[in-house]
């Protein structure tokens, strides 16, 4: 798995619950494999610590952010895979409800949530920042 296109790939063929962890066993079976692990949790953490640092930046998407490092974090970590398994599974079991409406809507009410949330998170995050330096 050389690409991010491969690796996502992977990630999507996989059962849930087992996605992170395949991921990983086969980034430990590659040449230099434990080099590859400190560089994905060296940047899981940073893309984490970017994701914390840009929250009260309103426009940037820092819950995005936050999960790609850790998903960078999991693919070097076997317990940070082991729990991202564990998370998906519980969070597709609470949100089933919500996903069964959500896989009816058409594209067009996907995008208009996804830019209201964004408005919403970002004049939030301005509004508390405006409290908090004022």
């Amino acid at each position: 798995m050389a690409a991010p296109q491969e690796t996502l790939h992977e990630l999507e063929k996989a059962e849930p619950g087992t996605r992170f962890q395949r991921v990983y066993n086969q980034r430990q079976q590659s040449p230099h494999g434990g080099l590859k692990n400190w560089g994905f949790i060296i940047g899981g953490v940073l893309t984490i610590a970017a994701g914390v640092a840009t929250y009260p930046v309103p426009g940037i998407p820092s819950e995005i952010v936050i999960l790609i490092g850790l998903a960078l974090l999991s693919q070097g970590s076997k317990r940070g895979a082991v729990l991202l398994d564990a998370a998906e599974v519980r969070l597709r079991r609470w949100l089933a409800p919500v996903l069964k409406v959500w896989n009816r809507w058409p594209k067009w009410a996907k995008i208009a949530t996804g830019i209201v949330w964004m408005v919403l998170i970002s004049g939030l995050s301005w509004w508390v920042y405006r409290k908090l330096h004022d």
